[in-house]
């Protein structure tokens, strides 16, 4: 048998491999970790920064796709600062977003589309106009 770790999430145990990151350990859960870049067939890239984490007895905010677990940790996904922070992240990415959803190749079947729906207010603070890229086909 596998070495084994306990982790507490949102306030759930799970037992799991030595080596597994926080944010599978969270999907184990039910938990959902919003995130962009990570995907569990690609090596980890951790540069969207969208699924910060808080882990206690850890001053700054982690990403949960490059953390391993360990044993006791314990992590919060859903917090007033993380949540501010997933704000702060998709402020900037829709900071120069087109916002043509209803044209979007996507179809609606976007993260960016749902994630800005849960997180960001309806204003922007951002108030320049955005850059416009037609398609080349």
């Amino acid at each position: 048998m596998a070495d084994m770790v306990n982790v507490l999430i949102d306030g759930k145990p799970i037992a799991v491999e030595k080596g597994t990151l926080v944010i599978e350990a969270a999907r184990r859960l039910g938990i959902m970790v919003p995130h962009f870049c990570y995907h569990p067939k690609l090596t980890y890239d951790a540069n969207c920064r969208m699924c910060l984490v808080e882990i206690e007895k850890i001053p700054k905010l982690q990403t949960s796709c490059s953390t391993v677990c360990t044993e006791g940790m314990v992590v919060r996904t859903n917090t007033p600062v993380v949540n501010e922070a997933h704000q702060s992240v998709l402020e900037f990415i829709l900071a120069n977003h087109p916002l043509d959803c209803p044209i979007c190749d996507q179809g609606g079947r976007c993260d960016l589309q749902d994630f800005s729906h849960q997180y960001t207010p309806t204003t922007s603070v951002f108030s320049d106009t955005k850059r416009v890229y037609q398609k080349e086909f």
